[in-house]
């Protein structure tokens, strides 16, 4: 099973977390919140191997 820690803020506690093996990482001290529309050149200018937008993006989500 894959872990993603939310929230991560101070190379501290990137520290930490990559200490005990977490696999992901999400919060301000990788970005701020991107909006979808800005989601692919995000990912473009982060070199990221993937640009698709997260399913919890997509319109059906957000119910259009």
């Amino acid at each position: 099973m894959a872990v993603m820690a939310e929230g991560v803020e101070t190379e501290a506690q990137r520290s930490i977390l990559n200490i005990i093996g977490c696999d992901q990482l999400q919060g301000y001290l990788l970005s701020r919140p991107v909006e979808p529309p800005n989601w692919t050149r995000f990912c473009v200018n982060r070199n990221l191997q993937s640009a698709r937008v997260p399913e919890v993006f997509s319109d059906n989500h957000l119910g259009r």
